[in-house]
């Protein structure tokens, strides 16, 4: 999923992993007013088949705003709604995002972990591109 208008928005991606025990969404780039749509389409398009666990990981986010922090609150809810349970990777190294976190307690909302090993999804993902090749080579 990337941003199209400007370059801005071509930074940030949310890229979709799935997991045996769950999904994590890979937030990267800037989160903030501009992104904030793409990644709540993001969370609504793993929603709609809800797994166990949706983990957000902001391990490479570059910048997060109120927006992000507005958007991050929703998941946490439409999760909850979905029969579903929302982590929040960020670690502390990660200081110009962590902060805001923090700062808007999110941890009070939704578990913030320090790494994706913390997570309920600490397995590997399930080699969905593997897949195809398996049974193109087969055909």
């Amino acid at each position: 999923m990337h941003g199209a208008d400007d370059g801005h928005e071509a930074d940030f991606d949310v890229v979709p992993a799935r997991h045996s025990s769950g999904t994590v969404l890979a937030v990267s780039g800037e989160f903030d007013l501009a992104t904030a749509p793409g990644f709540a389409d993001a969370v609504q398009a793993e929603l709609a088949a809800p797994p166990a666990v949706l983990v957000i990981d902001l391990t490479r986010t570059a910048f997060a705003d109120s927006s992000a922090c507005r958007e991050l609150v929703r998941a946490a809810r439409a999760t909850s709604v979905a029969g579903s349970h929302l982590e929040v990777v960020c670690p502390t190294g990660n200081v110009a995002v962590r902060r805001v976190l923090d700062l808007v307690g999110l941890g009070s909302v939704t578990p913030l972990r320090e790494c994706l090993a913390e997570t309920a999804v600490a397995q590997p993902p399930v080699a969905q591109s593997a897949m195809p090749d398996r049974v193109e080579r087969r055909a």
